[in-house]
C-alpha cells in the first residue's frame, strides 16, 4: 500500500478513538492525546496499533516502536512512516 497523508491517517485513527471512547469527533484532532486524556486505555491502544497495521498494511517492529512517541495521531503517523519506509 502506498504511503497515506497525515489527514487520511488521522481520520482512521481518530474515528477509532471516538468510537472506542465515545468522544465527539469534532473535538479530536491529530495532536489530541488519547492516552493522557483517558480516551484509550492500554488495551485500546494495542487495538489501535493493530488496526493501523491491518488497515495500512504495515508491520511495526516492536524493538523500534516507541509507545511514548505514539500517543497522538500525528506521533503514531511518524511511527507509521518509519515502518512504511522500512518495508519499501
Amino acid at each position: 500500500m502506498s504511503e497515506v497523508s497525515l489527514e487520511e491517517f488521522a481520520r482512521v485513527v481518530l474515528t477509532f478513538v471516538a468510537k472506542r471512547s465515545g468522544a465527539d469527533m469534532a473535538t479530536l484532532h491529530s495532536d489530541s492525546e488519547y492516552i493522557a486524556n483517558g480516551l484509550l486505555d492500554s488495551l485500546g491502544t494495542m487495538d489501535l496499533f493493530l488496526l493501523v497495521e491491518e488497515h495500512f498494511g504495515v508491520k511495526f517492529r516492536l524493538e523500534a516502536f516507541d509507545v511514548q512517541q505514539a500517543t497522538t495521531a500525528r506521533r503514531l503517523y511518524a511511527q507509521y512512516v518509519n515502518a512504511h519506509h522500512r518495508l519499501n
